[in-house]
């Protein structure tokens, strides 16, 4: 129990670094199971843990998702997934489509910054999208 509540904590402080304002676990997401939009916000790896574990955004009931928040959930999931396959290029072009239907975001910036570092200096073989938080 007190690494899951340890974890949640780092969560709670990790909105600020990307911008959001409530974020659960990958555990939360699946227990939470169609009941709720959700969209990926990263793997994360947080102070106090050595692997990254994924993050998640509530977006509203299912039942009650706009179209707005459907289409804000696919493109985060299409930007999450390029990011992670390090196809920087289709994620950088994602990122634009996510600007113009919610506007600029913590979340889009953080994902940019990263994107134009690695086209620069890619990273290694062993890259699978986790970002590294280093402060709580």
């Amino acid at each position: 129990l007190g690494d899951s509540v340890n974890f949640a904590a780092r969560l709670e402080s990790a909105n600020k670094y990307l911008g959001t304002r409530m974020m659960i676990s990958e555990r939360t997401a699946e227990l939470i199971g169609d009941e709720f939009l959700v969209r990926p916000l990263a793997k994360l790896q947080v102070v106090g843990k050595t692997q990254g574990m994924m993050a998640f955004e509530p977006l509203n009931f299912a039942n009650e998702a706009t179209d707005h928040q459907k289409q804000l959930a696919e493109l985060t999931q299409r930007m999450f997934d390029h990011y992670r396959s390090a196809d920087f290029d289709g994620c950088l072009e994602t990122l634009i489509e996510l600007d113009e239907l919610a506007g600029a975001s913590k979340l889009a910036s953080l994902y940019r910054e990263h994107c134009e570092q690695y086209l620069v200096t890619p990273p290694g073989e062993d890259f699978d999208g986790t970002i590294v938080l280093t402060s709580k």
